[in-house]
């Protein structure tokens, strides 16, 4: 198993968990399967079992490879500008650049660490590119008869160096608004496209007499800077949940990456990925 979970105290406001990385290099190899839109691979990669036979019709290395980089060359004479006003602007630019590129690789992360922690649930496909609108992901949890809906769990995902803002400020109000019933279809369209792939099943069956309200969970996944851990925990990121969702403790699940250097461990882990897809290819020879 790439991640494991260290469970943390967070009373009544969610259930908290935080990962671990304990086998990187099938944490990259997994990572990267799931970027060349191949999950089954991965999960195969997962359970220690070769991936199997992977066919790629066109650019997919290559796009691949896109999504774990970002552009420089075009920003390199406004870097090293002496106007402070371009310079001050391309920074910026540049630093969008690494965001976009960063929070696209944690949601791949995270889709790794909710499989893990939810075994058993069909899962959304990671986003494909990196500005990709919507939920970060979306899981469905079945009862035991393994035809009705017991759980959808949406979640949040965020590579971040100021998780507690970005928490208040950004995912609060997004799940307010899905409490308020705003973001009603695209839960719809997200549910009914895993159910739609599950074999035999019949999606109306599974959501007859069904209510969000009843069977919606919040999962909010970031990234935390180590040094912002209060008495070794990291509980204050999440306080307010059980506020603005204010149900059964169940419906709200934290999870966390603590991290010495966020930026840095994911341009290493991008660099990484990148790695192994190259190597993929030489061995694919495609």
């Amino acid at each position: 198993m790439p991640i494991e979970f260290d469970d943390h105290d967070c009373g009544e406001v969610c259930s908290l968990a935080a990962w671990r990385v304990v086998d990187s290099d099938t944490f990259a190899k997994t990572l990267a399967w799931l970027y060349l839109r191949k999950p089954r691979h991965a999960l195969n990669i997962i359970q220690a079992l070769q991936p199997g036979e992977a066919n790629f019709p066109g650019n997919e290395f290559d796009a691949a490879l896109a999504l774990l980089s970002y552009r420089t060359d075009d920003l390199r004479a406004e870097l090293e500008s002496g106007d402070l006003q371009v310079k001050r602007k391309a920074e910026n630019t540049l630093s969008k650049r690494i965001e976009q590129r960063d929070g696209l690789l944690f949601q791949h992360v995270s889709w790794l660490a909710a499989y893990l922690r939810n075994p058993g649930a069909h899962l959304s496909p990671p986003h494909v590119r990196k500005a990709d609108k919507g939920f970060d992901g979306v899981l469905v949890r079945f009862r035991d008869d393994a035809a009705s809906v017991s759980a959808v769990i949406l979640c949040e995902d965020k590579a971040t160096t100021n998780p507690r803002n970005l928490v208040t400020q950004s995912i609060w109000p997004e799940i307010e608004d899905i409490i308020d019933g705003r973001k009603d279809l695209e839960i719809l369209d997200y549910v009914t496209a895993i159910l739609d792939k599950i074999h035999g099943l019949d999606p109306e069956l599974a959501l007859r007499d069904l209510s969000w309200d009843k069977v919606r969970r919040f999962r909010v996944a970031v990234t935390v800077p180590e040094a912002q851990a209060r008495d070794g925990t990291f509980a204050h990121i999440f306080e307010g949940f059980d506020e603005v969702a204010p149900h059964h403790p169940e419906t709200r699940i934290g999870e966390i990456m603590s991290l010495p250097d966020v930026r840095g461990f994911l341009d290493d882990l991008a660099g990484e990925v990148r790695a192994k897809i190259d190597a993929m290819r030489a061995e694919l020879d495609v």
